[in-house]
């Protein structure tokens, strides 16, 4: 009898874990909307703030205001590799880096610029 179990346990318990896993609903990746939820809280636990606002959603800088970005224009590709000094953008008649190299993760990033476009 205890042999069986033994059997039962070993052959049923991936089988559980397979049927959860490939559930209706249940996902290894968060949804896309899962990141924005918390873009303003990284914009803010980043700093992101000390130097931009986002008036339209209710963001001030804190010490220098270097722009609004209620209003981003870029993509988000183009955002991503612009705070990881990847790329430049004209600023002022001039082409700058960021100040600042993004050094948080990809998905905190994400999330970051998916609350500023959305």
């Amino acid at each position: 009898m205890r042999k069986l179990s033994t059997l039962t346990i070993l052959v049923a318990g991936p089988l559980v874990a397979l049927a959860f896993i490939s559930a209706p609903g249940v996902s290894a990746e968060l949804p896309e909307n899962a990141y924005m939820a918390d873009g303003k809280a990284l914009f803010l636990e980043n700093s992101c703030d000390k130097c931009h606002s986002v008036t339209a959603k209710g963001v001030e800088a804190q010490k220098k205001n270097h722009g609004d970005l209620s209003k981003v224009a870029e993509d988000a590709d183009f955002l991503t590799k612009y705070l990881k000094k990847e790329v430049e953008k004209e600023t002022k008649g001039e082409m700058k880096k960021h100040k600042k190299k993004w050094k948080g993760s990809d998905g905190d990033l994400k999330a970051i610029i998916g609350w500023l476009k959305s």
